[in-house]
Protein backbone atom coordinates (compact mmCIF):
# COMPACT_ATOMS: atom_id res chain seq x y z
CA UNK A 1 0.00 0.00 0.00
CA UNK A 2 2.81 2.40 0.92
CA UNK A 3 4.53 1.55 -2.35
CA UNK A 4 1.39 2.33 -4.36
CA UNK A 5 1.02 5.68 -2.57
CA UNK A 6 4.66 6.52 -3.35
CA UNK A 7 4.16 5.56 -6.99
CA UNK A 8 1.00 7.66 -7.22
CA UNK A 9 2.75 10.67 -5.64
CA UNK A 10 5.75 10.24 -7.93
CA UNK A 11 3.48 10.12 -10.97
CA UNK A 12 1.67 13.28 -9.89
CA UNK A 13 4.97 15.09 -9.38
CA UNK A 14 6.18 14.08 -12.85
CA UNK A 15 2.92 15.27 -14.37
CA UNK A 16 3.12 18.60 -12.56
CA UNK A 17 6.80 19.49 -12.93
CA UNK A 18 6.00 22.89 -14.40
CA UNK A 19 3.57 23.68 -11.57
CA UNK A 20 6.16 22.62 -8.98
CA UNK A 21 8.73 24.90 -10.62
CA UNK A 22 6.31 27.85 -10.65
CA UNK A 23 5.43 27.26 -6.99
CA UNK A 24 9.13 27.07 -6.10
CA UNK A 25 9.74 30.43 -7.82
CA UNK A 26 6.71 31.91 -6.04
CA UNK A 27 7.95 30.61 -2.68
CA UNK A 28 11.48 31.96 -3.12
CA UNK A 29 10.32 35.36 -4.38
CA UNK A 30 8.04 35.80 -1.39
CA UNK A 31 10.22 34.46 1.42
CA UNK A 32 13.60 35.84 0.38
CA UNK A 33 14.22 39.37 1.63
CA UNK A 34 11.60 39.51 4.37
CA UNK A 35 14.22 41.13 6.60
CA UNK A 36 16.05 43.38 6.51
CA UNK A 37 13.61 45.39 4.46
CA UNK A 38 12.14 48.87 4.44
CA UNK A 39 9.11 49.36 6.69
CA UNK A 40 5.62 49.66 5.28
CA UNK A 41 3.74 52.66 6.79
CA UNK A 42 0.86 50.40 7.91
CA UNK A 43 3.00 47.74 9.57
CA UNK A 44 3.59 49.60 12.83
CA UNK A 45 -0.11 50.11 13.49
CA UNK A 46 -0.99 46.47 12.77
CA UNK A 47 1.86 45.20 14.94
CA UNK A 48 0.98 47.41 17.91
CA UNK A 49 -2.69 46.38 17.83
CA UNK A 50 -1.75 42.70 17.48
CA UNK A 51 0.74 42.93 20.36
CA UNK A 52 -1.86 44.64 22.53
CA UNK A 53 -4.42 41.98 21.64
CA UNK A 54 -2.09 39.24 22.92
CA UNK A 55 -1.47 41.20 26.13
CA UNK A 56 -5.20 41.81 26.71
CA UNK A 57 -6.05 38.16 26.13
CA UNK A 58 -3.42 36.95 28.62
CA UNK A 59 -4.12 39.56 31.30
CA UNK A 60 -7.90 40.02 31.16
CA UNK A 61 -9.14 37.46 28.63
CA UNK A 62 -10.22 40.38 26.43
CA UNK A 63 -10.51 39.30 22.78
CA UNK A 64 -11.65 42.71 21.55
CA UNK A 65 -8.92 44.27 19.34
CA UNK A 66 -10.30 47.77 20.19
CA UNK A 67 -9.56 48.87 16.65
CA UNK A 68 -11.58 48.63 13.46
CA UNK A 69 -9.40 50.67 11.14
CA UNK A 70 -8.43 47.45 9.36
CA UNK A 71 -10.11 44.06 9.10
CA UNK A 72 -9.91 42.62 12.60
CA UNK A 73 -9.33 39.03 11.44
CA UNK A 74 -5.79 40.03 10.52
CA UNK A 75 -5.09 41.11 14.11
CA UNK A 76 -6.09 37.64 15.31
CA UNK A 77 -3.98 35.95 12.64
CA UNK A 78 -0.97 37.98 13.70
CA UNK A 79 -1.68 37.23 17.36
CA UNK A 80 -1.53 33.51 16.60
CA UNK A 81 2.09 34.07 15.60
CA UNK A 82 2.96 36.43 18.46
CA UNK A 83 1.33 34.42 21.22
CA UNK A 84 3.55 31.30 21.26
CA UNK A 85 6.75 33.35 21.03
CA UNK A 86 5.78 35.78 23.79
CA UNK A 87 4.16 33.24 26.08
CA UNK A 88 6.96 30.66 25.80
CA UNK A 89 9.61 33.30 26.57
CA UNK A 90 7.46 34.56 29.46
CA UNK A 91 7.14 31.06 30.88
CA UNK A 92 10.88 30.31 30.51
CA UNK A 93 11.79 33.64 32.13
CA UNK A 94 9.61 32.83 35.14
CA UNK A 95 11.11 29.34 35.39
CA UNK A 96 14.59 30.85 35.31
CA UNK A 97 13.70 33.35 38.05
CA UNK A 98 12.11 30.63 40.15
CA UNK A 99 15.11 28.30 40.07
CA UNK A 100 17.81 30.97 40.26
CA UNK A 101 16.40 32.69 43.35
CA UNK A 102 16.05 29.79 45.76
CA UNK A 103 12.32 29.49 44.96
CA UNK A 104 11.53 32.74 46.78
CA UNK A 105 11.05 35.46 44.15
CA UNK A 106 7.73 36.40 42.64
CA UNK A 107 7.10 35.80 38.95
CA UNK A 108 7.32 38.47 36.30
CA UNK A 109 4.39 40.76 35.67
CA UNK A 110 3.21 40.02 32.13
CA UNK A 111 2.54 43.68 31.29
CA UNK A 112 6.09 44.80 32.01
CA UNK A 113 7.50 41.61 30.49
CA UNK A 114 5.42 42.15 27.35
CA UNK A 115 6.84 45.63 26.80
CA UNK A 116 10.41 44.45 27.29
CA UNK A 117 9.91 41.34 25.12
CA UNK A 118 8.50 43.41 22.26
CA UNK A 119 11.58 45.62 22.39
CA UNK A 120 13.96 42.68 22.66
CA UNK A 121 12.38 40.39 20.05
CA UNK A 122 10.97 42.99 17.65
CA UNK A 123 13.11 41.81 14.72
CA UNK A 124 12.17 38.15 15.24
CA UNK A 125 8.47 39.01 15.59
CA UNK A 126 8.58 41.11 12.44
CA UNK A 127 10.27 38.30 10.50
CA UNK A 128 7.82 35.63 11.64
CA UNK A 129 4.76 37.79 10.99
CA UNK A 130 5.99 38.84 7.57
CA UNK A 131 6.51 35.14 6.86
CA UNK A 132 2.84 34.54 7.68
CA UNK A 133 1.81 37.08 5.03
CA UNK A 134 4.34 35.60 2.59
CA UNK A 135 2.70 32.20 3.09
CA UNK A 136 -0.67 33.68 2.10
CA UNK A 137 0.99 35.21 -0.97
CA UNK A 138 2.46 31.84 -1.92
CA UNK A 139 -0.89 30.08 -1.47
CA UNK A 140 -2.61 32.64 -3.70
CA UNK A 141 -0.45 31.44 -6.61
CA UNK A 142 -1.70 27.89 -6.05
CA UNK A 143 -5.34 29.02 -5.79
CA UNK A 144 -5.00 31.04 -9.02
CA UNK A 145 -3.74 27.91 -10.75
CA UNK A 146 -6.71 25.89 -9.48
CA UNK A 147 -9.20 28.57 -10.59
CA UNK A 148 -7.66 28.81 -14.07
CA UNK A 149 -7.65 25.04 -14.39
CA UNK A 150 -11.29 24.79 -13.26
CA UNK A 151 -12.60 27.56 -15.52
CA UNK A 152 -10.50 26.81 -18.59
CA UNK A 153 -7.73 24.21 -18.64
CA UNK A 154 -4.41 23.29 -17.06
CA UNK A 155 -2.34 25.47 -19.39
CA UNK A 156 -4.39 28.56 -18.52
CA UNK A 157 -3.94 27.77 -14.83
CA UNK A 158 -0.19 27.44 -15.25
CA UNK A 159 0.08 30.73 -17.15
CA UNK A 160 -2.01 32.55 -14.55
CA UNK A 161 0.11 31.11 -11.74
CA UNK A 162 3.35 32.02 -13.54
CA UNK A 163 2.32 35.62 -14.16
CA UNK A 164 1.25 36.05 -10.53
CA UNK A 165 4.37 34.27 -9.19
CA UNK A 166 6.64 36.87 -10.80
CA UNK A 167 4.31 39.88 -10.45
CA UNK A 168 6.44 42.63 -8.83
CA UNK A 169 3.51 44.25 -7.00
CA UNK A 170 2.27 40.96 -5.54
CA UNK A 171 5.79 39.93 -4.52
CA UNK A 172 6.32 43.28 -2.83
CA UNK A 173 3.03 43.22 -0.92
CA UNK A 174 3.70 39.64 0.23
CA UNK A 175 6.70 40.98 2.17
CA UNK A 176 4.73 43.26 4.49
CA UNK A 177 2.43 42.91 7.50
CA UNK A 178 -0.67 44.35 5.84
CA UNK A 179 -4.20 43.09 5.23
CA UNK A 180 -4.06 43.16 1.41
CA UNK A 181 -2.60 39.73 0.65
CA UNK A 182 -4.58 37.69 3.24
CA UNK A 183 -7.79 39.42 2.08
CA UNK A 184 -7.12 38.54 -1.58
CA UNK A 185 -6.39 34.94 -0.55
CA UNK A 186 -9.78 34.66 1.20
CA UNK A 187 -11.61 36.18 -1.78
CA UNK A 188 -9.94 33.85 -4.29
CA UNK A 189 -10.46 30.81 -2.08
CA UNK A 190 -14.17 31.68 -1.84
CA UNK A 191 -14.28 32.09 -5.64
CA UNK A 192 -12.65 28.70 -6.14
CA UNK A 193 -15.18 26.94 -3.93
CA UNK A 194 -18.08 28.82 -5.58
CA UNK A 195 -16.87 27.49 -8.95
CA UNK A 196 -16.51 24.03 -7.45
CA UNK A 197 -20.01 24.31 -5.99
CA UNK A 198 -21.45 25.19 -9.39
CA UNK A 199 -19.77 22.17 -10.98
CA UNK A 200 -20.30 19.53 -8.30
CA UNK A 201 -23.30 20.91 -6.36
CA UNK A 202 -22.11 19.35 -3.10
CA UNK A 203 -23.73 21.66 -0.59
CA UNK A 204 -22.65 19.64 2.46
CA UNK A 205 -19.10 20.94 2.70
CA UNK A 206 -18.33 23.18 -0.29
CA UNK A 207 -20.98 25.83 0.41
CA UNK A 208 -19.98 26.41 4.07
CA UNK A 209 -16.29 26.67 3.13
CA UNK A 210 -17.00 29.19 0.37
CA UNK A 211 -19.18 31.23 2.74
CA UNK A 212 -16.56 31.21 5.50
CA UNK A 213 -13.80 32.19 3.05
CA UNK A 214 -15.84 35.09 1.69
CA UNK A 215 -16.79 36.30 5.19
CA UNK A 216 -13.12 36.14 6.22
CA UNK A 217 -12.28 38.49 3.35
CA UNK A 218 -14.73 41.02 4.80
CA UNK A 219 -13.57 40.92 8.43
Amino acid sequence: MIKSVKNSLSLRLRQNKILMLILLVAFLFRFIGLTPNIDHPDEGYVQIKSWDLVKNIVISFDFDPHSFKYGTLFFYLQSLVYFPILYVTYFLSNVNIFFSSSFSSQGLDFTSFHTEAIRKFSELLTLVCRAEVALFGFLIVLVIYLIGKKLFNKNVGLLAALFLAISPLHVRDSHYITTDVPMVFCILLALFFIIKLREENKLKWIKPISEVSFCNSLI
